[in-house]
């Protein structure tokens, strides 16, 4: 077990002689060779026709993508459908999915305040705190 604490300065920090070494990596040998990463299993799952997805065909149903009519429709085309679909039914988080993929998440903005650390992570908790409450008044 990692032994964390604070230093003089408030942060985590840990003192052990089993942490790791800069520059080590915790794992030399790496990923098993031939292994396949969870996104390409998703890649070649989207680029499948639908029809030959067993769970994919009651999901084309239920969005109305019609497998016999076209047997060619991909999974992604399915899955795309359905994110439309559940959107206009007035589901928000598919909703949210759609807009963030066609004009991108919305931008989250950041006021800094003036007399604000430069670097946060170097305060510790106590000051945080009391930037927070207003009693350490910034600018």
């Amino acid at each position: 077990m990692i032994d964390m604490h604070r230093d003089a300065m408030g942060r985590w920090t840990k003192d052990t002689p089993t942490a790791w070494k800069k520059g080590v990596s915790a794992n030399p040998s790496g990923r098993p060779k031939g292994t396949i990463s969870l996104t390409t299993r998703v890649k070649r799952t989207l680029d499948q026709r639908a029809k030959d997805v067993p769970w994919c065909a009651s999901i084309a149903r239920t969005v109305g993508v019609d497998l016999v009519k076209y047997p060619e429709t991909l999974v992604a085309e399915v899955y795309a459908a359905s994110i439309i679909f559940h959107g206009a039914k007035g589901e928000a988080a598919y909703a949210k999915m759609a807009f963030d993929r066609i004009d991108g998440p919305v931008a989250q903005r950041v006021e800094v305040m003036p007399g604000m650390p430069d670097d946060l992570e170097q305060c510790s908790d106590a000051e945080l705190i009391r930037i927070a409450s207003g009693e350490i008044e910034l600018g």
